[in-house]
């Protein structure tokens, strides 16, 4: 998958498509394994603010998606 590499991407959305979708999702998840360091999705993906992505990031993605986080 090819990940545009661009100074700011809006919180949630970390392939930058301008949605906020389950592929956002799964990148959140593949961050928080560790398996997509180096490609600054942190900043995109760390959706509370406190410096980490966690689950606790990725269930606030959840909730944005289907709705309830709004």
């Amino acid at each position: 998958m090819d990940i545009p590499v661009l100074e700011h991407w809006e919180k949630g959305d970390l392939d930058n498509d301008g949605n906020i979708s389950s592929k956002d999702l799964n990148l959140a998840i593949r961050v928080t394994a560790g398996a997509l360091a180096g490609l600054q999705l942190e900043d995109s993906a760390d959706l509370n603010g406190d410096g980490v992505v966690t689950g606790k990031d990725v269930n606030f993605l959840k909730k944005i998606i289907t709705g309830q986080g709004l």
